[in-house]
């Protein structure tokens, strides 16, 4: 059985397991896993989208493999792979009307590459999209739909992002998405909607996670202890228009490891 898949499923878990607790230059992303994003009839195995679904990263992965005549089909810097990684990028930037493609990866279990999106108007230099949505029957053919010394300027024009080891850490990904993600998606640029819709959602969950590490426990202790603080909380919440202030059967909820009387004697 093929090691391919098991390792775009493992890939593709930690992935959203991070997106799931952490935003990326302050956009909530989400790993979509193979089949779940289709381009002109092609799959990519594993795309990042934020939250309006547009990709900002598509990786391809590949298996490990110990036939040295297949070695380049294989191996992440591979011609036929960052092919046919770039071809998915580039049907993306055609299926979205984008101005560029997404950042592209290629990885197996053990170094995963990361290349720089591609201009609309430079993407005639390095593929030919119709050739990317044609059949392929072997991986080898991917490497076709490559324009005459593409893969070279690939290599050594700037587009190279990085090579990280060991793709399944928690630091590699860290890193992916802390030196890479959140770079790209910072350059381009954005509406004064957009950008006030990421400086909300920014706000939010720093104040989400600000009341849930210390803030919540901290007015629980002080509203039992306190009955003056608990006056004036229930005053405000009364001038803020809350008919019975913070007088309600919740109430009791605040602290249960605490008697009745304790509570009681704050009310």
């Amino acid at each position: 059985m093929s090691s391919e898949l098991p390792f775009t499923f493992e890939l593709w878990r930690k992935l959203s397991g991070y997106l799931d607790k952490y935003l990326v230059a302050g956009r909530k992303l989400k790993a979509m896993p193979t089949n779940a994003v289709v381009y002109y009839g092609k799959k990519p195995d594993i795309v990042i989208v934020d939250d309006a679904g547009i990709p900002q990263l598509i990786i391809e992965t590949k298996r490990k493999s110990d036939e040295g005549k297949l070695e380049d089909v294989y191996e992440p810097l591979g011609e036929a792979v960052v092919a046919q990684a770039l071809c998915y990028a580039s049907l993306a930037l055609k299926n979205h009307n984008l101005d560029r493609t997404p950042l592209f990866a290629t990885a197996n279990r053990d170094t995963i590459v990361i290349f720089k999106g591609i201009d609309r108007g430079k993407l005639d230099e390095f593929v030919d999209i119709e050739k990317c949505k044609e059949s392929h029957a072997s991986p080898e053919d991917w490497a076709k739909a490559l324009k005459l010394s593409a893969y070279s300027k690939l290599l050594h024009q700037g587009y190279l992002l990085a090579r990280l080891e060991k793709p399944l850490s928690e630091d590699t990904i860290m890193k992916l998405f802390d030196d890479h993600v959140a770079k790209w998606i910072i350059r381009a640029a954005i509406t004064p909607t957009q950008l006030y819709r990421v400086l909300v959602d920014q706000l939010r969950y720093d104040i989400e996670k600000l009341h849930d590490e210390y803030v919540e426990d901290a007015v629980k202790i002080r509203v039992l202890k306190d009955p003056q603080y608990f006056k004036e909380l229930h005053e405000l919440a009364i001038k803020q228009g809350y008919a019975n202030g913070v007088l309600n059967p919740s109430i009791l909820l605040l602290c249960p490891d605490e008697d009745r009387k304790s509570i009681e004697k704050v009310c």
